[in-house]
């Protein structure tokens, strides 16, 4: 779930943040190098957090989602749904 962002915002972290504000719904979190928070649905949140690469390691990222995500969605579904919103932001 998480190589999309991390390829596609990985190098530049800084621009997930701007894609999130043009997306007019992502809250900018203090977490990592860059990271934003999506309700992508109501009281269903989606977090993705961004380190940038340094001298020998890659740029790394991380998904998370709510604790009771588990009950309204089975794994297949939040996967298509985290690739979905990296979807969004990559075209944002």
């Amino acid at each position: 779930m998480v190589d999309g962002v991390v390829n596609f915002f990985g190098m530049c972290p800084q621009d997930l943040v701007k894609a999130a504000e043009l997306l007019d719904g992502g809250k900018v979190l203090e977490l990592g190098d860059s990271s934003v928070e999506f309700e992508v649905f109501p009281g269903v949140f989606l977090i993705f957090v961004l380190w940038s690469g340094e001298e020998g390691l890659p740029p790394s990222g991380k998904v998370f989602f709510d604790a009771s995500v588990g009950e309204f969605f089975n794994v297949e579904d939040l996967a298509w749904l985290s690739e979905f919103t990296v979807w969004r932001l990559s075209v944002a």
